[in-house]
């Protein structure tokens, strides 16, 4: 369909509500659950920095999806082992799948969601999204005062008693912090697919997808909020997206 442009960019923010911490399966020192950590090339040498994985972020899109999409008329197989998959899709690739790719699929998904960086202010992910990503992320990354090492213990599900060797620390970022990432959606791709599932109703789901997940749990069971600081090409017209679109501009824990 001619008019429809090539991709959508949205620029996101998101913000933990409370202690935070996506884990990185690696122990060290200073915690037996550290922080998800990236190196990169900074002006003086290589750095890490914590990041939120940009597959975190989709997966709890995807699962958002799934569990919102009926609301506006569309589908999901909510299966997630491969066999099952191709079973549910034996009339066709489901909306949700569609969207956010499957295993075993042909083509590649048309989603694409970038790692979430650190930023000190809402100001700050504005400016990344309008000059680019690369360019202002080891500037807005955080220092290590954003970051305390806390104790937990843990629970038998059954007894609820502290498990032999329960004890450990975990590494966390301190509430209200933000990260910025951006999703990019590309029609080309999503077409390839041969789905049913149209331009605008991908739009939609995706809008609705961050929507719920700012009702869910990221990392290790933290709420999170999240904004829209930016699009391009993005579908926000009729009634159903503008309303999606115009909440997802605003905080919705304004209060927190």
């Amino acid at each position: 369909m001619s008019g429809l442009p090539e991709r959508a960019r949205v620029g996101l923010l998101i913000k933990p509500l409370a202690f935070f911490c996506v884990g990185s399966g690696m122990p060290s020192l200073e915690a037996d659950i550290t922080f998800y950590t990236m190196p990169i090339m900074a002006p003086d040498g290589p750095v890490e920095i914590k990041v939120i994985p940009g597959s975190t972020v989709k997966g709890v899109l995807r699962s958002s999806a799934s569990r919102i999409c009926h609301l506006l008329g569309l589908r999901s197989c909510k299966e997630l082992r491969p066999e099952f998959i191709s079973k549910a899709h034996e009339e066709g690739v489901c909306d949700v799948c569609a969207l956010f790719g499957y295993p075993g699929s042909n083509s590649p998904s048309p989603l694409e969601t970038t790692d979430f960086y650190l930023v000190p202010r809402e100001e700050k992910a504005i400016e990344i999204f309008e000059k680019g990503l690369m360019s202002s992320l080891v500037a807005s990354s955080a220092g290590r005062e954003a970051f305390r090492t806390l104790t937990r213990i843990r629970l038998w599900d059954k007894s609820l008693t502290v498990a032999p060797g329960g004890l450990f620390t975990l590494e966390v970022l301190n509430p209200m912090w933000l990260f910025y990432g951006e999703i990019r959606l590309y029609r080309g791709l999503l077409e390839a697919r041969g789905a049913r599932l149209s331009w605008e109703n991908a739009c939609k789901l995706l809008m609705a997808a961050i929507a719920e997940m700012r009702f869910y749990c990221l990392g290790k069971k933290t709420m999170v909020d999240a904004k829209i600081v930016g699009q391009e090409g993005l579908y926000v017209e009729g009634p159903v997206a503008s309303i999606l679109y115009d909440g997802l501009r605003r905080w919705a824990h304004e209060s927190i």
